[in-house]
C-alpha cells in the first residue's frame, strides 16, 4: 500500500512554495510516514472569490478521479487557507467521499452561510424605504429637462412619470434577483455530509486572516443590526394600533436603511470579492469549523521551530549546488497565517494522523473480509 496526497494551495498563493517539491511538509511525510508517497498538486486559480473556489472543487474532483485509478493507493489532501474549502465541497461527489481515505485543512476559513430570516419576514421595509427614492429621482430628472431643454412641460412631466415607474420596476427587480441569488449560493455553500474521524483541521492561535476576516463580518453586521431595530420599532407601533406612525417610521427608516445595505454589500465584498455571493439576505461568515464536530489541532508558536537534523539532511540531499530552495533558505513565516506548514509539530500532527487513518481502513478491511463467507 502507498500514499498519494493532494496538495492545494490557497487564495493568491498559485505557486506556494509548501506545494513544491523540497518542501518541509513533502520531507516530513516522506521521511514519517511508513510507506512510498506520491505528491500531486491542483493549481486553481486561487481568486478570492465563491466561483473560483467551486471552479477550483472541480478541477480538485477531476484529479482525484484520476488517482482513483490506483487501487492499492490510499489517496489524502492537504489544503491550506481557502484551498481548505476548496476540498471539502470536493467532497461532494459521493465516489470522492468514500474513496479519500481522509482531508487536512491548514489555516482555513471555512466559508459557512446562514439565512438572515428577519430581512425575509419584513421586507415591506426594503420596499416602503425604496418608494421614497422613486419620487427624488422622478423630480431630479424633471428638472434636468426642463432645465437643460427645450421640452415642453408635459412631455418632462410624461418622461418623469416613465422614469418613476422604472425606478420601481428596477428596484423591485433587483430585489428579486438578490432573493434568488442567495438562494443559489446558500445551496452551493453548504458542505457535504463528511465523517468527522476523515477531517483533520489545523489552526494557528493568532491567525491573522480569521482576525481581519471577524472584523469584516462585524461591519457586516452593523446595518443588518440597524435593520432589525427598525423592523422591531414598527412592529412595536404597530402593535400599539398606531398605523400611521408605522407607516411613516417604515419610510423613514427604508430611506436611513438605503445606505446600511450598500455598506453591508461592500464589507460583504471585502470578504468574498463576488458580488454573485455576497447578499443583504445572507450571512456569510468565516468560521474556524465547519458546522458539525470535528478533530482540532490548535497550534501556538512561542518560539522558533527548528525541524529534525534528519529532515534537514534529506531536504538538503535534494538540492544541487547553486539550485534555489523553494522555501528560500528559511523556516520562519511572516504571517502566522502562512506557517504552520513549516512548524515541524503540525507536520508530526499531520503524519501521525494519516498514519492512524491508514491502521484504521486496514482494521476496517480486515473486519469486512472476516464477515465474508468462505467458498
Amino acid at each position: 500500500m502507498r500514499y498519494i496526497v493532494t496538495l492545494v494551495h490557497g487564495t493568491f498563493a498559485k505557486d506556494a512554495a509548501w506545494t513544491q517539491e523540497g518542501s518541509l511538509l513533502r520531507v516530513a511525510l516522506e521521511k514519517r510516514l511508513g510507506a512510498p508517497v506520491t505528491f500531486r498538486t491542483v493549481g486553481w486559480s486561487g481568486r478570492n472569490t465563491m466561483r473560483a473556489r467551486m471552479q477550483g472543487a472541480q478541477e480538485l474532483v477531476k484529479e482525484l478521479h484520476h488517482e482513483m485509478k490506483d487501487p492499492d493507493a490510499l489517496l489524502f489532501v492537504i489544503a491550506h487557507s481557502h484551498g481548505g474549502n476548496v476540498a471539502l465541497h470536493a467532497m461532494r461527489d459521493p465516489q470522492i467521499r468514500l474513496r479519500v481515505a481522509g482531508v487536512v485543512t491548514i489555516s482555513t476559513p471555512f466559508v459557512v452561510v446562514s439565512r438572515r430570516t428577519s430581512v425575509y419576514w419584513d421586507a415591506g421595509l426594503i420596499f416602503g424605504g425604496l418608494v421614497p427614492y422613486a419620487p427624488a429621482a422622478t423630480l431630479a430628472l424633471y428638472l434636468i429637462l426642463r432645465a437643460y431643454s427645450a421640452v415642453a412641460p408635459s412631455l418632462a412631466l410624461l418622461a418623469a412619470a416613465f422614469g418613476f415607474a422604472a425606478v420601481m420596476v428596477l428596484a423591485a427587480w433587483i430585489v428579486g434577483k438578490l432573493e434568488d441569488q442567495s438562494n443559489v449560493v446558500e445551496e452551493e455553500l453548504r458542505f457535504p455530509p463528511l465523517d468527522d474521524r476523515q477531517v483533520l483541521i489545523l489552526r494557528t492561535a493568532g491567525d491573522e486572516a480569521f482576525s481581519a476576516l471577524a472584523f469584516n463580518h462585524f461591519l457586516a453586521l452593523v446595518p443588518y443590526r440597524f435593520f432589525v431595530a427598525s423592523a422591531n420599532f414598527v412592529d412595536h407601533l404597530e402593535l400599539r394600533h398606531h398605523q400611521t406612525l408605522a407607516r411613516m417610521a417604515t419610510v423613514l427608516c427604508g430611506i436611513a436603511f438605503g445606505p446600511f445595505v450598500i455598506a453591508a454589500w461592500l464589507s460583504q465584498l471585502a470578504l468574498n470579492l463576488d458580488p454573485f455571493g455576497s447578499s443583504p439576505f445572507l450571512d456569510i461568515t468565516a468560521e474556524a469549523t465547519p458546522p458539525g464536530k470535528w478533530t482540532v489541532q490548535l497550534c501556538v508558536r512561542d518560539r522558533f521551530e527548528m525541524p529534525h537534523v534528519e529532515t534537514l539532511v534529506a531536504r538538503a540531499a535534494r538540492f544541487r549546488p547553486g539550485q534555489r530552495d523553494p522555501l528560500g533558505g528559511s523556516t520562519a513565516s511572516t504571517l502566522l497565517h502562512s506557517h504552520q506548514h513549516t512548524h515541524w509539530e503540525s507536520l508530526a500532527v499531520i503524519s501521525d494522523w494519516i498514519e492512524a487513518r491508514r491502521h484504521s481502513i486496514q482494521g476496517q478491511e480486515a473486519v469486512i473480509l472476516q464477515q465474508v463467507p468462505s467458498t
